[in-house]
């Protein structure tokens, strides 16, 4: 516990140092160190409510009586919100307790792990290693997905309809959670590129850029929706909609970030190839990918339909020295919806 007279206007950091496991790939594991777990108690002076995340500024006071500014990134404000958490739980100009793992870079910037509110309560981020605090706890993500599959009097079937980041660890065999592979055959070009990456300025998705495959790893939901004869794609992240040609696509179709995709049903399977990417990056962590990219993804109802796995194919020979496949699955979570996606995020408080 802090000392009575830190509580003034803020308190010491305090640091302490854990073994922490590796998680899959995400960008806190680039810009904040998971081996070393903050503690700040300060005032809260602003309040960013926005996705991808939450960024908040705290006014700590070191020993020697000065006080620094921390920034700090929580969850992103859906995420919060669907698990009952909102903008009137952070108080400008009131106490505020948070721990998290410490910036790289700059060493007085946080990823928040867990959470003081304002009512008492503990929001604990999926990133943490569990509660920090004797005190009630802000509902899981978890509880939130798992409360709402039991409301649900019947499970809809089909495609067509919403699909959530699975969290409620009930997997079927061989259908993983993340996207993203360990180890990738890359190119000579594709590893030199990939090891000159760098992670702030390199780095589009950090100012609201997204492409395909890596909007797949987004833990937001996505719907189906027939529009006509095509399928559209309708993704929370960035608010994007991925139009699937069911037959040809159009005379003139320009590239993009999200391709031109065409569909085809392979029995109960969607089939999609997408060509004409225009975006830089493969995934988050450097590896480059060229106008010779080519997506082939697959969409496949569980038949109990709670399901969805998905796969992706990508061949592009001037960055994988053969296809790489990529698989995630996604759980039906009848009563969830696609929210307006309010994005935003500053990358300054990453740097030195």
């Amino acid at each position: 516990m802090m000392k009575s007279e830190c509580l003034k206007l803020a308190v010491c950091a305090v640091v302490a140092t854990f073994a922490m496991p590796l998680f899959a790939h995400h960008n806190p594991n680039v810009h904040y160190d998971r081996n070393q777990e903050v503690e700040i108690y300060g005032v809260l002076s602003e309040v960013k409510w926005r996705s991808p995340h939450v960024q908040l500024k705290v006014l700590v006071q070191e020993n020697d009586g000065s006080v620094v500014e921390w920034t700090l990134d929580e969850d992103a404000h859906i995420a919060l919100l669907r698990r009952g958490v909102t903008q009137e739980q952070y108080r400008i100009g009131e106490p505020i307790r948070v721990a998290g793992f410490r910036g790289r870079r700059n060493p007085h910037s946080l990823f928040v792990t867990n959470t003081l509110l304002a009512d008492g309560r503990e929001l604990v981020a999926g990133q943490s290693h569990g509660p920090r605090w004797n005190t009630e706890l802000v509902m899981s993500e978890e509880a939130y997905q798992t409360g709402l599959l039991e409301r649900a009097a019947t499970n809809p079937t089909g495609l067509f309809r919403i699909w959530s980041h699975d969290l409620t660890g009930d997997l079927p065999d061989g259908v993983q959670r993340g996207l993203w592979n360990d180890d990738y055959p890359l190119t000579d070009y594709a590893r030199e590129v990939r090891d000159n990456w760098d992670p702030i300025a390199d780095n589009p998705y950090m100012y609201c850029q997204n492409s395909v495959p890596a909007i797949m790893d987004s833990p937001n939901p996505v719907e189906f929706v027939m529009d006509g004869d095509d399928i559209l794609l309708r993704h929370e992240e960035l608010n994007v909609v991925r139009r699937f040609y069911m037959g040809e696509a159009p005379e003139g179709a320009a590239p993009n970030p999200y391709g031109i995709a065409v569909g085809r049903w392979d029995g109960d399977t969607l089939v999609v190839t997408t060509t004409d990417i225009d975006f830089p990056w493969f995934d988050q962590e450097g590896i480059p990918q060229s106008e010779e990219l080519e997506l082939v993804e697959r969409f496949t109802v569980s038949e109990d339909n709670r399901y969805l796995a998905y796969s992706v194919t990508a061949t592009d020979p001037a960055v994988f020295t053969e296809p790489v496949v990529l698989e995630k699955g996604y759980v039906s979570v009848p009563g969830e919806q696609v929210q307006i996606y309010e994005c935003g995020w500053e990358a300054d408080h990453l740097q030195p």
